[in-house]
């Protein structure tokens, strides 16, 4: 965790995707999540229910994330870009993209 609430990344690997690789990035924001080479990783307020192995959903045209166990809803979240300067640095520091798909610097 970022030490921001529960802002956080979460890793996933990638079972079902439309978009094989999605790295979008500008100077002042963090989108919420990126892609490559069968790895994700989501950016932003991670539900304290969420639990290694479970199964996540997002919809990036609805914006909402949906955590699964096994077959059960365990949460739904509204993800979102972030603009905060403490998150944005969390992000870049913590990310297992860092220097791969490359974050501009603050």
């Amino acid at each position: 965790m970022s030490g921001n609430h529960a802002y956080g990344i979460i890793g996933i690997s990638v079972l079902n995707t439309n978009r094989n690789e999605f790295a979008d990035s500008i100077q002042s924001a963090i989108f919420p999540y990126r892609v490559s080479e069968g790895y994700a990783e989501f950016y932003g307020y991670v539900p304290i229910e969420t639990k290694i192995g479970f199964t996540i959903e997002l919809d990036s045209d609805k914006g909402i994330m949906t955590i699964f166990e096994k077959d059960r809803v365990v949460k739904k979240t509204v993800v979102a870009v972030s603009l905060e300067k403490t998150n944005i640095e969390f992000v870049r520091k913590n990310s297992k993209f860092k220097g791969i798909l490359g974050y501009p610097s603050l």
